[in-house]
Protein backbone atom coordinates (compact mmCIF):
# COMPACT_ATOMS: atom_id res chain seq x y z
CA UNK A 1 0.00 0.00 0.00
CA UNK A 2 1.30 3.38 -0.97
CA UNK A 3 1.33 6.34 1.68
CA UNK A 4 -0.71 9.21 0.20
CA UNK A 5 -1.87 12.27 1.28
CA UNK A 6 -5.76 12.47 1.31
CA UNK A 7 -5.72 15.33 -0.58
CA UNK A 8 -2.96 14.21 -2.84
CA UNK A 9 -5.76 11.26 -3.43
CA UNK A 10 -8.35 13.76 -4.11
CA UNK A 11 -6.53 16.09 -6.21
CA UNK A 12 -5.13 13.41 -8.29
CA UNK A 13 -1.53 13.20 -7.39
CA UNK A 14 1.00 15.85 -5.21
CA UNK A 15 2.59 17.59 -8.97
CA UNK A 16 5.85 17.66 -7.09
CA UNK A 17 8.40 16.33 -9.89
CA UNK A 18 11.40 13.93 -8.72
CA UNK A 19 14.49 16.41 -8.27
CA UNK A 20 17.26 14.73 -11.27
CA UNK A 21 20.69 14.20 -11.07
CA UNK A 22 21.32 13.83 -14.51
CA UNK A 23 25.29 14.39 -14.80
CA UNK A 24 28.31 14.31 -12.60
CA UNK A 25 28.00 17.42 -10.42
CA UNK A 26 24.23 18.16 -10.71
CA UNK A 27 23.20 18.91 -7.11
CA UNK A 28 19.89 19.88 -5.43
CA UNK A 29 19.72 22.05 -2.81
CA UNK A 30 16.32 22.97 -0.65
CA UNK A 31 14.27 23.26 2.78
CA UNK A 32 12.80 20.26 3.02
CA UNK A 33 8.67 21.25 3.27
CA UNK A 34 7.20 18.74 5.30
CA UNK A 35 7.78 15.80 7.21
CA UNK A 36 10.54 12.91 4.85
CA UNK A 37 8.15 10.00 4.14
CA UNK A 38 9.33 6.34 4.54
CA UNK A 39 7.33 3.79 1.96
CA UNK A 40 7.88 0.62 0.30
CA UNK A 41 10.01 0.58 -3.66
CA UNK A 42 8.12 -0.15 -5.93
CA UNK A 43 9.01 -1.33 -9.94
CA UNK A 44 9.57 1.12 -12.01
CA UNK A 45 7.73 -1.04 -15.01
CA UNK A 46 4.85 -2.74 -13.55
CA UNK A 47 4.54 -0.66 -9.80
CA UNK A 48 4.50 -4.09 -7.85
CA UNK A 49 6.11 -3.71 -4.54
CA UNK A 50 9.68 -4.54 -3.97
CA UNK A 51 11.05 -6.62 -1.43
CA UNK A 52 14.44 -8.88 -0.40
CA UNK A 53 15.10 -12.45 -0.92
CA UNK A 54 13.50 -12.06 2.87
CA UNK A 55 10.36 -11.22 1.67
CA UNK A 56 11.21 -7.80 3.66
CA UNK A 57 10.01 -5.18 2.04
CA UNK A 58 12.78 -2.43 -0.33
CA UNK A 59 12.10 1.08 1.29
CA UNK A 60 13.22 4.34 0.38
CA UNK A 61 12.61 8.10 2.11
CA UNK A 62 10.88 10.55 0.03
CA UNK A 63 11.65 14.05 1.02
CA UNK A 64 10.04 16.90 -0.36
CA UNK A 65 11.99 20.15 -0.43
CA UNK A 66 11.74 24.03 -1.93
CA UNK A 67 14.14 24.51 -4.61
CA UNK A 68 15.19 27.07 -7.00
CA UNK A 69 14.88 24.47 -9.92
CA UNK A 70 11.71 25.45 -12.05
CA UNK A 71 11.33 24.36 -15.30
CA UNK A 72 9.87 26.46 -17.42
CA UNK A 73 8.30 24.55 -19.38
CA UNK A 74 5.96 23.29 -16.74
CA UNK A 75 3.51 25.46 -16.22
CA UNK A 76 3.02 25.79 -12.60
CA UNK A 77 6.30 24.51 -11.38
CA UNK A 78 6.94 26.08 -8.17
CA UNK A 79 10.11 24.62 -7.63
CA UNK A 80 9.16 21.78 -4.95
CA UNK A 81 11.23 18.86 -5.69
CA UNK A 82 11.20 14.99 -4.08
CA UNK A 83 14.50 13.05 -3.50
CA UNK A 84 13.43 9.68 -3.14
CA UNK A 85 16.66 8.37 -0.23
CA UNK A 86 18.01 4.94 -0.89
CA UNK A 87 20.93 3.04 -1.64
CA UNK A 88 24.31 4.99 -1.16
CA UNK A 89 22.22 8.29 -1.47
CA UNK A 90 20.92 7.02 2.00
CA UNK A 91 24.43 6.52 3.57
CA UNK A 92 25.88 10.26 1.94
CA UNK A 93 22.36 11.99 3.93
CA UNK A 94 22.68 9.91 7.18
CA UNK A 95 26.52 11.00 6.97
CA UNK A 96 25.54 14.81 6.99
CA UNK A 97 22.51 14.10 9.46
CA UNK A 98 25.04 13.15 12.05
CA UNK A 99 27.63 15.93 11.03
CA UNK A 100 25.02 18.71 11.82
CA UNK A 101 24.52 16.91 15.20
CA UNK A 102 21.09 15.94 14.08
CA UNK A 103 19.19 12.83 14.62
CA UNK A 104 16.87 12.85 11.20
CA UNK A 105 16.06 15.26 8.50
CA UNK A 106 13.47 18.31 9.95
CA UNK A 107 11.18 19.99 8.38
CA UNK A 108 12.82 23.84 7.43
CA UNK A 109 16.32 21.94 7.29
CA UNK A 110 18.87 23.22 4.29
CA UNK A 111 19.33 20.03 2.72
CA UNK A 112 21.46 19.57 -0.75
CA UNK A 113 22.70 16.36 -2.44
CA UNK A 114 25.39 16.27 -5.09
CA UNK A 115 25.88 13.42 -7.55
CA UNK A 116 29.56 13.08 -7.27
CA UNK A 117 30.61 10.19 -9.39
CA UNK A 118 29.86 7.00 -10.74
CA UNK A 119 29.98 3.92 -8.51
CA UNK A 120 31.22 0.63 -9.98
CA UNK A 121 29.19 -1.25 -11.82
CA UNK A 122 28.35 -4.90 -11.19
CA UNK A 123 25.34 -6.21 -13.51
CA UNK A 124 25.78 -5.89 -16.86
CA UNK A 125 22.45 -5.04 -17.57
CA UNK A 126 22.45 -2.09 -14.96
CA UNK A 127 24.10 1.18 -15.50
CA UNK A 128 26.63 2.14 -12.86
CA UNK A 129 25.37 3.06 -9.85
CA UNK A 130 25.21 6.81 -8.75
CA UNK A 131 27.33 7.67 -5.71
CA UNK A 132 26.22 10.96 -3.73
CA UNK A 133 27.35 13.48 -1.23
CA UNK A 134 25.32 15.17 1.02
CA UNK A 135 25.13 18.45 3.27
CA UNK A 136 22.49 19.42 6.08
CA UNK A 137 21.42 22.20 7.98
CA UNK A 138 19.27 22.11 10.89
CA UNK A 139 16.33 24.42 10.96
CA UNK A 140 17.82 27.46 12.77
CA UNK A 141 14.50 27.41 15.04
CA UNK A 142 13.41 23.77 15.32
CA UNK A 143 9.70 22.67 14.66
CA UNK A 144 8.17 21.38 17.78
CA UNK A 145 4.64 18.71 15.50
CA UNK A 146 1.38 20.82 14.96
CA UNK A 147 3.67 24.45 14.70
CA UNK A 148 3.76 26.57 11.66
CA UNK A 149 7.12 26.67 10.27
CA UNK A 150 9.07 30.04 10.75
CA UNK A 151 9.77 31.79 7.75
CA UNK A 152 13.02 30.45 5.97
CA UNK A 153 16.40 32.53 5.76
CA UNK A 154 17.51 32.72 2.06
CA UNK A 155 18.78 29.62 0.34
CA UNK A 156 22.95 29.51 0.44
CA UNK A 157 25.10 28.35 -2.20
CA UNK A 158 27.15 25.41 -0.83
CA UNK A 159 30.82 26.06 -0.41
CA UNK A 160 32.23 22.78 -2.26
CA UNK A 161 30.07 22.15 -5.46
CA UNK A 162 27.55 24.96 -6.28
CA UNK A 163 24.15 22.97 -7.19
CA UNK A 164 23.38 23.07 -10.62
CA UNK A 165 19.93 23.97 -12.09
CA UNK A 166 19.06 21.71 -14.45
CA UNK A 167 17.14 24.28 -16.58
CA UNK A 168 18.97 27.34 -15.59
CA UNK A 169 19.87 29.27 -12.50
CA UNK A 170 16.65 30.85 -10.90
CA UNK A 171 16.18 33.10 -8.12
CA UNK A 172 15.89 31.12 -4.83
CA UNK A 173 13.05 29.48 -3.57
CA UNK A 174 10.16 31.16 -1.78
CA UNK A 175 9.30 29.09 0.90
CA UNK A 176 6.07 27.45 1.19
CA UNK A 177 3.33 29.35 2.33
CA UNK A 178 2.86 27.35 5.55
CA UNK A 179 6.42 29.03 6.41
CA UNK A 180 4.95 32.77 5.49
CA UNK A 181 2.54 32.68 7.59
CA UNK A 182 4.41 32.08 10.92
Amino acid sequence: MTDMQADDFLMGGSGVQAARFERIGSAVTGYISGKPKVQQMTDFTTSEPLTWPNGEPKLQMIVTMATDQVDPAVEGDDGMRRIYVKGQMKKAVADAVRQAGARGLEEGGLLTVTYVRDGRKTNPKFKAPKEYSATYQRPAVPVLPDEPTPTAPPMPQPAAVAPQAVWGQQPAPQAPSAWQNA
